[in-house]
């Protein structure tokens, strides 16, 4: 039970073309399922947050190491 949970909210944004799009913006590094349901519980009604949940994290959720930004940085598209 290695499971970990990230807390998001959708984010609608414009473009200057009009064009409506919404975007999923995490909010919390991923947490154990207790911790996050916590801090979700805690946000939403100690701080009125609207429109968050919880998810299961992916790869792409957790923090980059500054070995994976310097590669980033270093590589030049071909």
């Amino acid at each position: 039970m290695n499971e970990r949970y990230v807390i998001i909210q959708y984010e609608i944004t414009q473009s200057k073309k009009g064009d409506v799009s919404a975007t999923e913006v995490v909010l919390a590094y991923p947490d154990t399922f207790t911790n996050a349901k916590s801090r979700l519980f805690k946000w939403q009604n100690i701080l009125d947050m609207k429109g968050i949940r919880m998810r299961q994290a992916t790869m792409n959720d957790y923090p980059k190491t500054k070995k994976q930004k310097l590669r980033e940085k270093t590589c030049t598209p071909h």
